[in-house]
């Protein structure tokens, strides 16, 4: 299970780095992300090591749908309104 969620995430990066369309699809995983109470449990010594995995992993998530939709046949970009929205909707996905 760490194996695929390392190389889905290490793929969602270096799809958005490299400017490249997404293979895996986020509807095709459904692993739950961890919270901070699993962390403490699985590594009481050091949670802070899961924790960085976890903000790391909402990141990759938030990266994934702006690659998505960067790389949609749906996507326009000529619109400065609709582009602006999706911009401030991925800022507010980063916040939280």
């Amino acid at each position: 299970m760490t194996a695929t969620l390392t190389c889905t995430l290490l793929h969602r990066k270096l799809s958005f780095e490299y400017g490249r369309p997404l293979i895996i699809n986020d509807a095709d995983c459904d692993v739950e992300l961890i919270d901070n109470s699993v962390a403490e449990a699985i590594s009481p010594d050091r949670p802070e090591r899961l924790t960085l995995f976890r903000h790391f992993t909402q990141i990759c998530v938030v990266l994934s749908k702006i690659t998505s939709r960067l790389f949609s046949k749906a996507f326009e970009p000529s619109d400065e309104l609709v582009l602006l929205k999706q911009i401030e909707a991925a800022d507010k996905m980063l916040l939280e």
